[in-house]
């Protein structure tokens, strides 16, 4: 299955407020997945996932103004 960037942005959150270790990883793993969103929403392409429209276009459109 395709993942495009910051698709699994949600249970990185979780995992990182769950965490009971501060240096279990889970702040870096966090931190990837922001920089590929980021890196993904400053690309030229329409979608995040580049060829398609995907839940995680649908989910972030609202938040950007046009």
């Amino acid at each position: 299955m395709f993942s495009c960037g910051g698709s699994k942005i949600f249970p990185k959150i979780v995992a990182f407020l769950k965490r009971k270790d501060a240096n279990d990883g889970t702040e870096q793993a966090l931190l990837d997945e922001l920089n590929a969103l980021d890196e993904q929403l400053k690309s030229k392409v329409p979608y995040g996932s580049e060829e398609t429209i995907t839940t995680v276009d649908l989910s972030l459109a609202p938040k950007f103004p046009p």
